[in-house]
């Protein structure tokens, strides 16, 4: 399969501008092979000409390789861990510099939950602050469809299953069987979409510059390969201020020869801290 593979991302990259080459390769035949199965294809071969020339194809396979599992406060104990150390750090630090603003990056952020998830903590935590605060959540990801699901803030109820109920109540608006993200909190984050595995940018084109106190980059990398793990790695590293956070997904890790640049925080919830 390994020519007609290489056909089948050109042919994806033309229509679509995105580039799977540096991805798992058994996450990419995996999904060509649910895409085989969608349409009736027997063989490779027979899948190639149906995506050939066909932009509607090419952006149905591209959006069947993007990953969107997520939901409200996946994995809790890394927000306690956020409000319980992450937090209270970061503000001190702030506030002992002069400074009354934080940056964070949600890369990959699918269908928003995450850095709803985010701004929902940081709202209950700067309530009682007599300080003011400016908080930049700026949340991205490559799958459009994706990103407007995260605009319209509108989430099933099993979204929520691991938020607490008071929350619930606080900061979203049952619709019948579905939930709407207060307006406070939707305009506390910015979405946006970019392609974090390109190392043409180095931060999001609306942040303007890097610069970030903490970034979110959980359950990606599993789907890349070695060298592209380290080159987006790298990127995030010099996204991050000094002294700043890195979050990823409970099944990954630093890349080797980065983990010098970093302090493990939380080594089982994969929480590290950027060495100054």
């Amino acid at each position: 399969m390994t020519n007609t593979l290489k056909e089948i991302l050109a042919e994806v990259k033309a229509h679509t501008g995105l580039n799977f080459a540096q991805y798992q390769r058994e996450v990419v035949v995996g999904r060509i092979a649910d895409r085989m199965a969608a349409l009736g294809c027997p063989a490779t071969e027979d899948y190639w000409e149906r995506l050939r020339g066909n932009r509607q194809e090419s952006n149905l396979l591209a959006e069947s390789i993007f990953i969107n599992v997520t939901r409200f406060f996946r994995n809790p104990i890394v927000f306690e861990i956020l409000a319980q150390r992450i937090f209270p750090a970061l503000l001190g630090s702030k506030r002992a510099a002069g400074s009354r603003e934080l940056r964070i990056w949600s890369a990959g952020c699918a269908s928003g939950e995450e850095p709803y998830s985010v701004a929902i903590l940081l709202k209950e935590i700067l309530q009682f602050d007599p300080q003011l605060w400016t908080t930049h959540i700026f949340a991205t990801d490559l799958d459009e469809g994706a990103l407007a699901e995260a605009e319209a803030g509108v989430y099933p109820e099993d979204r929520l299953d691991d938020t607490k109920m008071g929350l619930v109540r606080k900061y979203f608006r049952a619709q019948g069987d579905t939930f709407e993200v207060l307006p406070e909190i939707r305009g506390m984050v910015r979405f946006s979409r970019d392609d974090v595995t390109s190392l043409e940018m180095g931060a999001p084109a609306d942040s303007v510059f890097g610069g970030f106190d903490l970034i979110f980059f959980r359950n990606v990398l599993i789907y890349l390969n070695k060298d592209l793990q380290r080159s987006v790695c790298e990127k995030l590293e010099h996204a991050l201020n000094d002294g700043g956070y890195l979050i990823l997904g409970a099944a990954e890790g630093l890349p080797r020869g980065l983990t010098g640049r970093f302090t493990a925080l939380d080594s089982a919830n994969r929480i590290y801290r950027k060495n100054v």
